[in-house]
């Protein structure tokens, strides 16, 4: 087409993987290929969508990767493009990822690299090879695309020295007209209503979900009456069910509905007064992102990006990772003061509209590719 960049766009683009999840990655790679970017782009799509959570043996893993290296190196011969554009997750993706990007680069195509694994910090702290791998295939980028602030200093701290990559900053994004925002209700005050905290992701260990759990059964909570949400799924699933069909004496409704998508999930968030991600590890959340949108009261833990989206008691409660105790003391500090809650809930949303919207990251992607 004449006029637009041609961009060869490896990334994520179906609707949900085959265990019905919806990934931040893949969610990032639709929109944009849904935003006003394609009015200035003629995309060129190769899906790396994995296979499942988690992932299946290390040989069919390989056998996928290595068909998706010749397919790039098929379509980069075939299409020409003027870019391409790289969406990473964790290790082993980087490693995949990182071999198209080297690739690219031997062709001389500029490569637009976007790396947005939450657990990088660790693979590349516990892996003397991700240390060296990360750091090499960064500086064969045009182009790094960091999610924040936080991810920028990251990746400029593990660069090679001679590195020429240009660092580009722009926020995580979602689209936030698709999400309803409430009027704030003083819901805990009236007795006969039951408040909702709401989990979205995977349901796993390290995204700190029997912390959570431990912090509802705590004797901070214990007086309290709680309907609690695990939206999702994951290999710890069965396990936190087990363990709370063992309270004997809990207070609290529990509630485990899987993913869900669209009007379900939207109905979810507006009904929910508290949304809590005790992760270990992350890049900068959608889910995070999400509730805060959609007018909940948000309490996170102080990992990857998320300080950039929550100032503590200002657009969320910002806690320290396993802090069991922190995580009780934010939930009852958000039931027990509307005021404050209701005020974090419109500065929550105003940071997500006027800095974290798909439109947003649209024009400064645009910029960068235009600018060649």
């Amino acid at each position: 087409m004449k006029g637009k960049k041609k961009v060869l766009f490896v990334g994520s683009f179906v609707e949900k993987a085959k265990d019905g999840s919806v990934g931040g990655q893949m969610y990032a790679c639709k929109s944009l290929i849904n935003s006003s970017l394609s009015e200035s782009v003629d995309w060129v799509l190769l899906d790396t969508t994995g296979n499942s959570v988690p992932p299946p043996p290390v040989y069919i893993r390989m056998f996928s990767a290595i068909s998706r290296v010749i397919k790039f190196i098929f379509l980069m011969v075939l299409k020409r493009p003027d870019f391409t554009l790289i969406f990473s997750a964790n290790v082993p993706s980087i490693y995949e990822k990182g071999l198209i990007a080297v690739i690219s680069s031997m062709m001389r195509v500029k490569c637009i690299f976007a790396p947005r694994g939450g657990s990088l910090v660790f693979d590349i702290k516990n892996s003397a090879f991700a240390a060296k791998y990360v750091p090499f295939i960064l500086s064969k980028c045009y182009y790094v695309i960091c999610q924040g602030n936080y991810w920028e200093g990251f990746f400029k701290g593990i660069q090679v020295e001679e590195s020429q990559t240009n660092y580009v900053v722009i926020p995580n994004w979602i689209d936030t007209d698709k999400y309803l925002y409430k009027i704030p209700q003083n819901v805990h005050n009236n007795v006969a209503e039951v408040p909702t905290i709401l989990f979205m992701g995977w349901i796993q260990e390290d995204k700190g979900v029997f912390d959570l759990l431990q912090a509802l059964e705590s004797n901070l909570l214990v007086d309290y009456k709680l309907k609690i949400v695990f939206m999702g799924d994951g290999p710890g699933k069965n396990n936190l069910i087990q363990l709370v069909s063992q309270l004997s004496h809990t207070n609290h409704q529990y509630e485990f509905p899987g993913w869900l998508h669209g009007q379900e999930k939207s109905d979810y968030l507006y009904h929910a007064d508290v949304f809590v991600l005790p992760s270990y590890a992350e890049g900068m959340p959608n889910s995070l992102m999400e509730a805060m949108a959609s007018g909940v009261v948000s309490i996170a833990t102080n990992v990857g990006a998320v300080s950039e989206l929550i100032q503590n008691k200002e657009t969320g409660i910002l806690v320290e990772v396993n802090d069991v105790k922190a995580i009780a003391q934010g939930i009852a500090y958000v039931l027990d003061n509307p005021e404050q809650r209701n005020r974090m809930i419109k500065q929550a949303r105003d940071l997500i509209i006027s800095s974290h919207s798909i439109s947003n990251a649209a024009l400064k992607l645009a910029k960068i590719i235009n600018k060649g």
